[in-house]
């Protein structure tokens, strides 16, 4: 399996495991009791890969300088992505609907040298019932006008760079 990791400035890594034909209302089940340690994210509201790696930088920059907003650093790459500063509405948002079939999976090491994606993927795939897919299939199940709507993006953003750059660039500029 390919190794999918973000490593990051200074120490530490996020590692990612994207799984198909999830029983999500499970996964938010033991989400909630605590019985899973990840951060799970919502498919169709992740537009590529490098859009969930600088949220996972940015939410590591907020638990370095102690400034996240949520419990634990797997759960504020949630509020990273969000343009909104509202937690509950990052959690709805970019978490998954009980009827989402694909899920995705991020948990932070501090330690990058551990075979972070090696350990993410057994430990869900002991918790979670679902299939272990190429994380390069994200961009498949994303939804891109949810996405537009969701970051506001209008014609002049667009019409200066991508899509991927305009969200990108909303996320990094978001805690200035």
């Amino acid at each position: 399996m390919e190794d999918v990791r973000a490593r990051l400035a200074g120490s530490g890594a996020f590692a990612f495991v994207l799984m198909d034909n999830v029983d999500t209302p499970s996964v938010l089940k033991k989400l909630k009791s605590g019985a899973l340690d990840t951060g799970v994210l919502a498919c169709d509201v992740l537009l590529s890969r490098f859009h969930l790696q600088v949220a996972a930088q940015t939410a590591v920059n907020s638990h370095r300088r102690e400034k996240m907003k949520t419990s634990n650093v797997n759960s504020e790459v949630l509020f990273a992505l969000s343009p909104s500063r509202t937690i509950s509405q990052a959690f709805s948002t970019f978490g998954p609907a009980p009827t989402a079939k694909q899920v995705l999976f991020a948990r932070y090491y501090a330690d990058a040298s551990t075979d972070s994606t090696k350990d993410l993927t057994e430990y869900v795939k002991g918790l979670v019932e679902g299939d272990v897919v190429d994380i390069d299939r994200l961009s498949t199940y994303s939804d891109v006008d949810k996405i537009r709507k969701i970051y506001k993006l209008n014609q002049k953003e667009l019409s200066i760079g991508t899509l991927e750059e305009a969200i990108v660039t909303k996320i990094a500029t978001s805690n200035l």
